[in-house]
């Protein structure tokens, strides 16, 4: 098993010397994965990561045993990360995703798993023809 499937993030934590750069125009297609950790997209406040889109992708996930630790750290911020998430894909500050025909599979899960997608501060968020089942 992968430990995590995609990453992506922009999010930086404390003041910087220049600005944000941002991160958009991301095409996942024909992907399968294996993993424990979480999907992580996560971008600035300032600078959301958009337009990513998932094509006929099919995620399995099993265990979760580091889901309770990584629910107390405070913030999310690409240089540290979270281990992950109580949710297959965690989507945070971003915007315009598209997901066609995505496929969360659980799989002898351990941990406390919530759901298969979880959106913090996210919009235009389109699904079409997705499995994205609670994991319970």
């Amino acid at each position: 098993y992968e430990e995590r499937i995609v990453l992506i993030s922009s999010n930086v934590y404390g003041p910087q010397e220049l600005p944000s750069k941002a991160i958009y125009n991301i095409k996942f297609k024909n992907l399968r994965g294996n993993g424990v950790y979480s999907c992580y997209i996560t971008g600035n406040e300032d600078c959301n990561i958009s337009n990513i889109s998932f094509d006929n992708v099919s995620l399995e996930y099993s265990g979760g045993e580091d889901i309770a630790k990584a629910l107390i750290q405070s913030g999310s911020f690409g240089e540290f990360g979270i281990i992950t998430s109580d949710s297959a894909i965690y989507l945070q500050n971003v915007s315009d995703i598209f997901m066609q025909k995505v496929n969360v599979i659980w799989n002898k899960i351990t941990g406390p798993w919530l759901s298969s997608v979880k959106e913090i501060n996210t919009t235009n968020i389109n699904k079409i023809n997705c499995n994205l089942p609670s994991p319970y």
